[in-house]
């Protein structure tokens, strides 16, 4: 967006008091951003222990972190508040000024929960919650195969910048909790890039650097053996009954210049097209993956455009 636009889309939203969508599009990341929080694992058994950690991007300064669990204590044993079968407990809430339903989790770059061991032990409470009398069988296999649904939040500052993220996660009683995909793998071009040594980061299968022309329109393409790591998974349908599913891929794409044809992909248009910046220089692209249910993983590959 040129800056005579620029100023007047910001104008509109100082008199409006809102905008229908972000000036830039979310794939475009021009400033700090929590571009995903990882959890694991994305599901746990009650007694567990999730860590979770963040993906930021346009970080040039050291950031500080603020996690919190978006939780508030309830007086008569479910220590999830509002939280229910399927449904996460208030995401304001979570970042509310006076902390009312959030547990400090820590200021670290990572922060780690754990679950209450007796969590799911109270089937009449866990009814209640899900807002209807059900038959104890049924109960029982919501808390197995279902579960309840957890919110954590972090708040990151750096450089004068705040910027906050959102996370749901399960705990149940599956003896198959769910897991999070692998990290992906991914075509630039001809280039296939694969995890590197270093966390959330990827890198040219044979070593180097990755390089491409300043304005190519290089072709993205995530790992054609995506299957192989699809979990099945029962869930509640809207009628009250339970289905049996499999994962799906959700591509998330993100650039710190140029353009993406989608910001978001998945089977059958899973590929995606990036218009490289006309200005040479180094830049970051991001791919991040989600299985539909809170598993997700993601890198950054580091691009020299010449």
């Amino acid at each position: 967006m040129n800056p005579a636009r620029r100023a007047l889309a910001l104008g509109l939203c100082l008199v409006l008091g809102s905008c229908i969508e972000d000036l830039d599009r979310k794939s475009l990341v021009r400033y700090p951003r929590v571009l995903d929080i990882i959890a694991e694992p994305p599901e746990v058994n009650p007694g567990g222990t999730i860590t979770f950690r963040v993906i930021t991007g346009g970080v040039r300064e050291t950031p500080t972190f603020r996690w919190v669990a978006c939780v508030s204590p309830d007086p008569t044993g479910l220590p999830f508040g509002t939280s229910g079968f399927g449904t996460a407990s208030s995401e304001v809430g979570c970042f509310s000024e006076a902390g009312v339903g959030s547990v400090p989790l820590g200021t670290g770059e990572t922060a780690r929960f754990t679950i209450p061991a007796r969590t799911l032990e109270n089937i009449d409470l866990l009814a209640s919650r899900f807002g209807q009398r059900l038959q104890e069988g049924t109960l029982r296999t919501l808390a197995r195969d279902v579960g309840i649904v957890l919110g954590v939040g972090v708040t990151m500052e750096t450089g004068g910048t705040v910027a906050r993220a959102y996370k749901r996660v399960v705990v149940s009683l599956s003896t198959t909790p769910n897991r999070n995909p692998p990290p992906p793998r991914f075509r630039v071009g001809t280039t296939l890039l694969v995890p590197s040594s270093e966390r959330d980061r990827c890198e040219p299968e044979g070593g180097g650097a990755l390089r491409v022309r300043a304005g190519q329109r290089v072709a993205l393409a995530p790992d054609t053996m995506e299957e192989t790591w699809f979990e099945p998974f029962r869930a509640l349908t809207a009628t009250g009954d339970f289905q049996d599913r499999r994962e799906s891929a959700f591509y998330s794409w993100y650039v710190t210049g140029g353009s993406l044809a989608r910001d978001l992909t998945r089977n059958p248009t899973r590929n995606n097209e990036w218009a490289a910046p006309a200005e040479p220089g180094a830049y970051d692209l991001w791919l991040l993956v989600r299985d539909g249910r809170g598993g997700s993983s993601g890198c950054r590959a580091a691009v020299t455009v010449e």
